[in-house]
């Protein structure tokens, strides 16, 4: 039996790299993976569009009460979870952990890069959206300093 780690884990199954558009229609973050990788990437950019800076402060435990299967509506596991994060995070779909001052609180959380940072329509053939990677990079101006997405 082999090690579940986030090295091991792909998901390779819940990725969706070309996804069909009516003329038109819009994509999104969330229709480019299945299963929990929807889900959690759903909710994280959900929660990103209301932010400015795209910032989400969110602990494992609150984002695992909010990510459920599609079929049962049963929830995944707080491993499961964290897994998804972590994938997402070598991905680049989200930033590394760090803290932002929102209502006069210190919350820690992640930054959500756009679908447009990541995922573009193809080329050769305008009704599809592509994995373009990458379309932009995280920038930081320093240990404990800001961190953003820079759309190149």
């Amino acid at each position: 039996m082999t090690k579940t780690t986030t090295l091991d884990r792909t998901f390779r199954d819940s990725i969706v790299p070309s996804v069909y558009l009516k003329p038109e229609e819009s994509c999104s973050l969330k229709r480019h993976y299945r299963n929990i990788l929807r889900e959690v990437i759903g909710w994280l950019d959900h929660k990103a569009n209301l932010d400015p800076e795209r910032f989400v402060a969110f602990t494992v435990p609150s984002l695992t009460k909010a990510c459920n299967r599609y079929k049962t509506h049963e929830p995944y596991k707080q491993r499961q979870v964290e897994y998804a994060v972590a994938f997402l995070r070598d991905e680049r779909a989200v930033s590394g952990p760090l803290e932002r001052v929102r209502n006069g609180r210190a919350r820690r959380g992640v930054i959500v890069a756009p679908h447009d940072g990541r995922f573009g329509r193809s080329r050769k053939n305008n009704s599809i959206c592509v994995h373009d990677w990458p379309r932009g990079k995280w920038k930081s101006s320093g240990p404990g300093g800001t961190v953003w997405w820079e759309k190149s």
